[in-house]
């Protein structure tokens, strides 16, 4: 959730065959992660998918959703490992 320019996706893919990678954002960064990240096979969306996922990661940008619970409930509540720096949690 958050993606960045796409620079934490790309050592993660560089070292780690995955069944996918989805990154959640805004559509201005997505932009810039699918530039960035050309020729990997990553899925990009806008919205909280209801897709199963073994990882979650977020540094710091769920904190800045106003409404972050969709994300928290959809994507984070059922994931087996998470890795998610929110300030004061």
């Amino acid at each position: 959730i958050g993606g960045g320019y796409g620079g934490q996706a790309k050592v993660i893919l560089d070292k780690y065959k995955t069944a996918c990678y989805h990154m959640i954002d805004l559509p201005e960064p997505l932009a810039l992660q699918q530039r960035y990240l050309s020729g990997y096979l990553v899925d990009l969306f806008t919205e909280p998918t209801k897709h199963n996922y073994d990882l979650v990661i977020s540094n710091y940008a769920i904190s800045e959703i106003p409404d972050n619970k969709l994300y928290i409930d959809e994507v984070a509540f059922g994931c087996l490992k998470k890795e998610i720096a929110y300030p004061g949690y």
